[in-house]
C-alpha cells in the first residue's frame, strides 16, 4: 500500500515540476525580450527604473546600474510570478552594455 501511494504521487509531482519549468522558461524569455528592447529601442543612458504589468501572470521590473570609472552600465530585468502553490517567484537577468549600444544598433539598420 505504501508503494502504491508513493507511485500515485509521481504523476502529480511530475506535473508540478513541468509547470514550474514552463513558468521559469516563460519568465526568462520575457526578461531577455525586455533586455533586447531596452538595448535597441532607447538610449541606454536614458533607461530608468520602471515596471510593467501588461502580462496577467508575470510582472516585469527593470533598471540601469551605472558603471563606475568607465565600466559598462548594467541593465537588470526582474520577472515576478506566482507558482502553482501560490509562492512568489522571481528571475533576474543582467547584461552589461555600453552607453553607445543603442546608437550603434540604430546605425547598423
Amino acid at each position: 500500500a505504501v508503494g502504491l501511494f508513493a507511485m500515485a504521487a509521481i504523476p502529480v509531482m511530475t506535473t508540478k515540476l513541468t509547470v514550474q519549468s514552463l513558468h521559469r522558461g516563460q519568465a526568462l524569455l520575457l526578461a531577455l525580450m525586455k533586455l533586447e528592447e531596452l538595448e535597441g529601442a532607447t538610449s541606454v543612458s536614458s533607461v530608468t527604473e520602471q515596471a510593467d504589468r501588461t502580462n496577467p501572470r508575470y510582472a516585469l521590473s527593470w533598471n540601469k546600474i551605472e558603471g563606475l570609472g568607465g565600466a559598462a552600465d548594467v541593465l537588470r530585468v526582474i520577472v515576478f510570478w506566482d507558482d502553482v502553490r501560490g509562492v512568489r517567484r522571481e528571475l533576474m537577468v543582467e547584461r552589461a552594455v555600453s552607453s553607445f549600444a543603442a546608437e550603434t544598433a540604430r546605425d547598423d539598420k
